[in-house]
């Protein structure tokens, strides 16, 4: 009896330690998706804000562009009226 009591005493020790060892290595699990989840959400944030001030250039720039092309009709329809030119829009009649 000594023995046999001896024995489940053992059994419960080890099923006790695999327990702890399994609750150990999930609660790692779960501390790495944690981690890796905050990595994740690191990365994409900088990545939000590189294609923002991508965007913003890209705004300026077609800002620049349609204001140049502003400037050259106006400057177009100037030479136009000096040249004394129909409004038909041929540059070849003349």
């Amino acid at each position: 009896m000594l023995n046999d009591s001896l024995q489940k005493e053992n059994r419960g020790t080890i099923t006790d330690g695999i327990r702890k060892g399994i609750r150990l290595l999930f609660i790692l699990l779960l501390a790495a998706a944690v981690f890796i989840e905050g990595y994740y959400i690191f990365v994409l944030r900088d990545k939000i804000n590189k294609q923002t001030e991508e965007l913003k250039d890209i705004s300026l720039q077609l800002q620049f562009l349609k204001n140049e092309r502003d400037n050259l009709h106006e400057e177009l329809s100037s030479v136009k009226k000096s040249a004394g030119e129909s409004q038909n829009g041929n540059t070849t009649e003349r």
